[in-house]
């Protein structure tokens, strides 16, 4: 049987996991920025499909 012995680990990586930003996030902040808010509002219409 596996203990708990490492179960604060385990809440630490996975609240640091969550929280890194993804290939995604970081393609939309990237193009918001340089391109401004309009462009990235449609680039998250496209990662999401939601047309």
């Amino acid at each position: 049987m596996f203990g708990i012995e490492n179960y604060v680990g385990f809440i630490v990586a996975a609240i640091l996991l969550n929280l890194t930003l993804g290939t995604d996030s970081m393609y939309l902040i990237t193009r918001s920025i340089s391109q401004g808010r309009k462009a990235g509002f449609y680039s998250v219409l496209g990662i999401t499909q939601a047309f």
